[in-house]
């Protein structure tokens, strides 16, 4: 369903995964990635950091988190540049923290997140959430 951007499905599939299977990483990370194509970052952080507790090495999970953090830094800023008034000074308004950056070294911004089985002998199909690449 993912493949082919139907993801309420997919993210309903990836929920009964999650069920059936709670300690599987890479449904977590999936149902992350459902999660954040259908607009629910709350959702999304909780699923990522789920997907990293249960397999911290995990390259896909990391990428996609690393992904997410930065889209979510981004759209906070441009927010925070949209909410100003043109004569506004140049100090940004404080804004309240995000979930914490896991460093993933060569991690490429601005790809669509990864969903996947989990085995890193065969790389995952790469679904484009609606809308676009991030």
């Amino acid at each position: 369903m993912a493949r082919i951007n139907l993801w309420r499905e997919a993210m309903f599939r990836f929920k009964r995964a999650v069920e059936i299977n709670p300690s599987d990483a890479m449904a977590h990370n999936n149902l992350a990635v459902a999660y954040e194509a259908n607009g629910d970052s709350d959702g999304a952080r909780k699923e990522y950091l789920e997907a990293l507790r249960l397999d911290r090495s995990n390259q896909y999970i990391q990428k996609n988190y690393s992904r997410y953090v930065e889209f979510l830094s981004r759209n906070k800023k441009r927010q925070s540049k949209d909410a100003r008034p043109a004569t506004a000074s140049t100090t940004s308004p404080a804004e309240p923290p995000g979930p914490p950056a896991i460093p993933v070294s060569g991690a490429q911004t601005g790809q669509p997140p990864v969903v996947g089985t989990g085995d890193p002998t065969k790389p995952p199909p790469v679904p484009t959430p609606p809308g676009g690449s991030r």
